[in-house]
């Protein structure tokens, strides 16, 4: 139990890195667990994107891309900061089960089951924190994202208006070098 409760303790530090590493620390690496998500979301959403028979279908799913993935991120700090006290609190608790249930109760700080004892308390309020810190520090970078995505939209709404839509590179050469207007229909599809 004692193996069990230090490897839920990397865990918590693991957990707490990803968020900083995502949230706090402008422009640095994504770490491992971001990667491994962000391919999974990415995986989910071209395998339903590639069922779509028109551009602006799959581009209307596509958009919410990033919208899954912060949730993704979330739920994923969410349980890890679960699994990693329910790891902690195992040895006070002596049931794995019980400890879920304690841990479950602080990230989330409900508060209906602790376990009494000062390692115990110490644990809940940690995991309490940590819950409500991810869940703030994510809702404070929700403007960030917001105006990013925004200026992003305002780009592609130029480019559809110079290149068309969907937008295609060699209509988009044809109307910015030589200043003349493409006839879609004449084109060859690809």
């Amino acid at each position: 139990r004692v193996i069990v409760a230090v490897l839920g303790g990397v865990l918590v530090l693991l957990t707490a890195l990803s968020v900083v590493r995502m949230l706090v620390i402008p422009r640095a690496r994504p770490g491992g667990v971001n990667r491994v998500v962000d391919r999974a979301v990415d995986g989910l959403f071209h395998a339903l994107a590639h069922r779509r028979d028109n551009y602006e279908d799959r581009d209307n799913l596509l958009s919410g891309q990033a919208a899954a993935f912060l949730v993704a991120m979330l739920a994923t700090w969410l349980l890890g900061f679960i699994v990693a006290f329910a790891l902690l609190l195992w040895p006070w608790t002596h049931d794995l089960g019980g400890a879920f249930r304690q841990s479950i109760s602080s990230v989330f700080t409900l508060g209906f089951d602790s376990t009494r004892g000062g390692g115990p308390t110490l644990l809940d309020g940690l995991a309490a924190a940590c819950g409500l810190v991810v869940v703030a520090v994510q809702i404070a970078y929700l403007p960030t994202l917001y105006s990013a995505f925004n200026r992003r939209e305002t780009e592609v709404a130029l480019l559809i208006a110079r290149a068309g839509s969907p937008p295609w590179g060699p209509e988009l050469l044809a109307r910015t070098r030589y200043g003349m207007q493409v006839r879609t229909d004449d084109l060859p599809e690809f």
